[in-house]
């Protein structure tokens, strides 16, 4: 069988969660898998600027923000830009309000 390259592992990860994830639980994922954690760092970069290391082009697939911590320390979030949609379920009550019962991404 195959092994699933480190792109696909974070790409496949962003889509089923479906929001923002912080760049540093990306690299702990990484790390899981026996890769190093500037390696997924890279990987990342190269799924939202549309170039490779070797500067080749490939497909933009995650966008990048920029967030800053109440104590000044910045960190990286990304997600997939081909993210489901999120789906709620309701229940009307008797009294004619509707209740949200649960959410899922299709």
């Amino acid at each position: 069988m195959k092994k699933l390259s480190l792109k696909d592992r974070i790409l496949r990860y962003l889509e089923r969660r479906g929001e923002w994830v912080n760049g540093r639980v990306i690299e702990e994922l990484a790390m899981q898998k026996g890769y190093k954690a500037s390696q997924a760092s890279r990987r990342c970069r190269e799924m939202v600027t549309g170039k490779d290391s070797r500067g080749l082009p490939c497909p933009i697939v995650l966008e990048r923000e920029e967030r800053k911590s109440s104590t000044g320390v910045r960190s990286v979030w990304y997600r997939a830009l081909s993210q489901k949609k999120k789906v709620g379920y309701y229940i009307t009550l008797p009294n004619g309000e509707r209740e949200l019962v649960g959410q899922i991404y299709e």
